[in-house]
């Protein structure tokens, strides 16, 4: 998000919660009221303005005791949002039923002209009395999700002055029609404020509910920020991940996906902080010190079957007119081998300015977009396999700096509730199909360099759309932070021979094979692979139960 939107975000939702915290007509709704009756709207006002404080007391510490359990909170987001919006329905429920009059003392000395000081001291006590607001704070917090990574801090500073101010609109509202309609209102009036209340309460939560089941199906988020992290990345600190390289290679920092996923969205902020085009950075090369202008930074996406890689460095564009700072972006397609270069110069900080990257992959078709304060889509490729993980490096001479990281992604693989659940070995154990069932490797005859098995494996075989597909379980020792539970190595589909299959071998840098490669079911709960154009023979052997190395 940029400046504004960021601002927009927290101060909407700030005012809404501020006057849905309020606008229950409770006990202290009542005392304002009654006040504003019998002393005027200012007394009345001043003891919603207690109230007010009092609630965004109760806000702070919802919000720093959400901090204490970020860790727990993210891992389960859509739960919380769930419990968040049953707590609304059952506040709701409890407006329909509850006599607004039902727990109001009348104020001692009620005849008295009371000070500004003191009504705001009671509307305050009269609402801090009762900590079990901190139940409608948690839940309104879950439902607005109220704290997002892109966020900044001070962002939800403006977020609790919103929250503040809602609250006091709240109150100016109630004052200013309890004082302009004092020979109508009556009890009646408050009952039905109560339910127009509860019936808002409600929308509210069963929104929340549709959302939070519809996102528990099927996806998963993970969100790293200056409050909650940068934990596993190897290059973290308290700021964001900082990649900086004083070699003549790349430097990387990369996240393995929990699992493969067809659908996935990353956005994150970027700092070229080595992006002065006036000055030189060193870098060591061949045992000696050298030194570039303006370095290369980038990042990368992993997938089963290729890898793509952004390079991203400050530039300039000649016009007729004048020469304009943009960003120079070089797109590398691995298993393709295809490469694109793109200059972008409206709405982005060309050289060590801040950037928003948002990067899309659904439906095969991977999308980036960039720029300061708003972003814009500058390309588009196609990538036809499940992502597998995500990276970011510095090019030589280079220093990024990576923040406000947000990663969403569908939990299409089907492996990953069953491995956990053990949903799989009850599957197999109920299976009548002979191929499905758990391998490992057995024995080898091949050219290493050639099909790069990098690994005893161990896989389990499924029967997909009519085809074998053997999912990675463990035994990776060659590139084995790319390796995912559950990523497919091998699929095999019929031909036209019975027992015979034609083969699409994923090797240890998740480089496709397939031609003319062969499977055939041997002896002994064995399977053959031959690579005919490698020279090469792989043997699997199936179990009887999971093994794990």
């Amino acid at each position: 998000m940029g400046f504004f939107e960021s601002l927009f975000y927290t101060i909407w939702r700030g005012v809404a919660i501020g006057i849905l915290i309020s606008a229950p007509m409770g006990p202290v709704g009542i005392l304002c009221i009654q006040r504003t009756l019998d002393k005027g709207r200012k007394t009345g006002l001043y003891t919603g303005i207690g109230a007010a404080i009092s609630d965004l007391i109760y806000c702070i510490l919802t919000g720093f005791g959400l901090s204490f359990i970020e860790e727990f909170l993210e891992r389960n987001q859509n739960v919380i949002q769930l419990a968040g919006s049953i707590v609304l329905i059952a506040f709701a429920v409890y407006l329909f039923k509850k006599n607004p009059a039902s727990s109001l003392k009348t104020p001692q000395g009620q005849d008295q002209q009371v000070s500004p000081h003191k009504n705001i001291l009671g509307g305050f006590f009269f609402t801090f009395s009762n900590p079990l607001i901190l139940f409608l704070i948690i839940g309104l917090f879950a439902r607005f999700n109220f704290s997002i990574p892109e966020i900044s801090f001070y962002y939800y500073i403006a977020g609790y002055v919103a929250i503040f101010f809602g609250a006091i609109l709240w109150w100016e509202f109630v004052t200013f029609t309890v004082n302009k309609l004092r020979a109508h209102f009556n009890l009646r009036s408050m009952w039905l404020i109560n339910r127009i209340i509860g019936v808002i309460i409600l929308i509210f939560a069963l929104v929340g509910i549709i959302t939070g089941v519809s996102n528990l199906a099927n996806a998963g988020t993970l969100h790293w920020n200056n409050g909650r992290g940068y934990s596993p990345f190897l290059y973290a600190t308290s700021e964001g991940i900082i990649i900086e390289n004083e070699t003549d290679s790349l430097k990387y920092d990369f996240f393995k996906l929990p699992q493969a996923s067809n659908k996935v969205q990353l956005k994150f902020r970027a700092r070229n902080i080595n992006g002065n085009p006036s000055k030189r950075y060193t870098y060591k090369t061949k045992g000696k010190q050298t030194g570039t202008k303006n370095p290369h930074w980038g990042f990368f996406i992993t997938s089963l079957k290729d890898t793509v890689a952004i390079s991203v460095k400050g530039t300039e564009k000649i016009t007729p007119v004048e020469t304009i700072g943009a960003l120079q972006i070089d797109i590398y397609q691995i298993t393709g081998k295809r490469t694109e270069s793109i200059v972008v110069s409206e709405n982005v900080n060309p050289y060590d300015g801040d950037n928003l990257w948002d990067l899309n992959l659904s439906d095969g078709i991977f999308t980036i977009m960039t720029g300061d304060n708003s972003l814009a889509e500058i390309y588009q490729l196609e990538i036809d396999s499940e992502v597998t993980g995500i990276g970011f490096f510095a090019g030589w001479g280079g220093k990024v700096k990576i923040s406000d990281i947000d990663l969403n992604y569908s939990e299409n693989n089907p492996l990953v509730k069953d491995f956990t659940l053990n949903g799989l070995d009850r599957y197999l154990e109920e299976s009548e199909d002979e191929m499905e069932g758990y391998w490992t490797v057995f024995d080898r005859d091949l050219e290493e360099s050639l099909i790069r098995l990098g690994g005893d494996y161990s896989f389990v075989c499924l029967l997909e759309d009519d085809n074998y597909k053997f999912h990675y379980l463990d035994g990776a020792n060659v590139n084995n932070r790319n390796w995912a539970t559950g990523d497919v190595k091998i699929i095999m589909v019929p031909s036209a021979f019975e027992g015979i299959y034609n083969v699409e071998w994923i090797d240890s840098m998740k480089e496709s094979l397939s031609h003319e490669i062969k499977a055939q079911k041997g002896e002994g709960n064995t399977l053959t692979i031959q690579f005919p154009y490698q020279s090469s023979k792989i043997r699997l052997r199936k179990m009887e139960r999971r093994i794990e190395k």
